[in-house]
C-alpha cells in the first residue's frame, strides 16, 4: 500500500506581474490566471490540476475587477497530482463536512422563518384592529360630549 505524500508550502505570489499591462476590466481575471501559472510552475504540475479555494478567490476579487492586490500570501498543498491553493489560515473542508454545514444552515434558516411568523402573529393579536380603535375614539368623544 502506497500512501500519497502531501507537501505543504507557504508562498508569496506576485500577481502584479500578470496584470500590469492588462486592461482595467480584466485585471482580476489575469491575477487569478497568474496565480494558477505561478503555482503550477513551482509545484511542477499542469495548470488544470491547480484548485484555487473560494477564500483565495474572494481575496483577489475583494476590491473589484479593476484593483486586485499586487501580491498575495497563500498556502499550497500538493497531494499527488492535485494542488490546492488556500489562504494561510484556511483549512481544507471535506465534501461531507460542507454538505453537513449547508444542511444545518438550511435548518436554522427554516426555524428562523417559523419563529418570525409566530412573532408576527403575536404582534398582530396584541395590536387592536382598526374597528376597535375607531370604536374607542367614538366612545371617548361621546364621554367628552356628555361631560359638557
Amino acid at each position: 500500500m502506497t500512501e500519497k505524500s502531501s507537501v505543504e508550502r507557504i508562498m508569496t505570489v506576485p500577481l502584479s506581474r500578470g496584470f500590469i499591462k492588462a486592461p482595467k476590466n480584466k485585471k482580476a481575471v489575469m491575477a487569478v490566471r497568474t496565480l494558477r501559472r505561478f503555482v503550477s510552475r513551482h509545484t511542477k504540475t499542469d495548470e488544470e490540476n491547480v484548485k484555487i479555494s473560494h477564500g483565495v478567490n474572494e481575496k483577489i476579487w475583494i476590491r473589484s475587477i479593476q484593483k486586485p492586490p499586487g501580491k498575495i500570501k497563500v498556502k499550497v498543498l500538493k497531494e499527488g497530482d492535485i494542488v490546492r491553493v488556500l489562504l494561510p489560515e484556511e483549512e481544507i473542508k471535506k465534501k461531507s463536512e460542507v454538505k453537513k454545514t449547508e444542511e444545518s444552515k438550511e435548518k436554522s434558516q427554516e426555524s428562523e422563518k417559523v419563529s418570525e411568523k409566530s412573532e408576527k402573529k403575536e404582534t398582530e393579536s396584541a395590536k387592536p384592529s382598526k374597528v376597535e380603535s375607531q370604536n374607542k375614539t367614538t366612545t371617548e368623544e361621546q364621554t367628552k360630549i356628555t361631560k359638557k
